[in-house]
């Protein structure tokens, strides 16, 4: 996603929730204490959290989503795995027969959907939601639905596993690979499902 380079107080300005006056003020809270414009609005009073995450969705060229309001299908759910869904932190809230409207709350990160549209072998589009409403949704949805990397590695025995891959032993540090956790969503999600397959294969 490509933001349009228009500025988010002239947008909330089109749109009709700020005046002038508001964004120029704003502006001057800015100067003086720091802080993004749109959120100094919310804390004035000005907008809401909801016309906020409209205005950024506009400013990226993106729908905006109210998850509060959506209905979210068990054969939604169904489309994106709890590891991918958690790991990439999207929700799905629409399938057109062809293309999945996935709700996220970053509007630059490109990266997402380009993993997304690979792994799960599907077009997919964003549509912006607010972070707090995407958590609260995630938990209502996928809470509980697979195992965390900690319980998977607490559920271990030995610190080191043998993998055979084309006759020859290697072994794997699984301290290594827990740290990694923390990387790179794609590494993130890949390392949870070879964490899932090493326990399945000693269990």
């Amino acid at each position: 996603m490509i933001l349009t380079g228009q500025p988010l107080g002239q947008i909330l300005k089109e749109m009709e929730l700020v005046s002038e006056f508001d964004i120029q003020e704003a502006l001057q809270v800015q100067k003086e204490k720091g802080g993004a414009i749109g959120r100094i609005l919310v804390e004035k009073g000005l907008i809401s959290e909801k016309d906020l995450t409209s205005a950024i969705g506009r400013q990226a060229g993106m729908d905006s989503v109210d998850l509060e309001t959506a209905t979210i299908t068990s054969e939604l759910i169904d489309m994106v795995p709890v590891n991918i869904a958690e790991t990439y932190q999207v929700v799905p809230v629409e399938f057109d027969g062809s293309t999945l409207t996935l709700a996220l709350s970053d509007p630059q990160n490109i990266s997402v959907l380009d993993d997304l549209k690979f792994m799960l072998n599907l077009e997919v589009k964003g549509a912006l939601a607010d972070r707090d409403q995407l958590e609260k949704t995630l938990e209502a949805h996928y809470a509980g639905k697979s195992e965390s990397m900690e319980s998977i590695i607490g559920s271990m025995k030995g610190d080191d596993f043998e993998i055979v891959d084309d006759g020859r032993e290697k072994m794997m540090d699984m301290e290594q690979l827990e740290k990694d956790v923390n990387a790179a969503p794609v590494v993130k999600l890949l390392n949870m499902v070879l964490l899932t397959a090493i326990k399945d294969r000693g269990s």
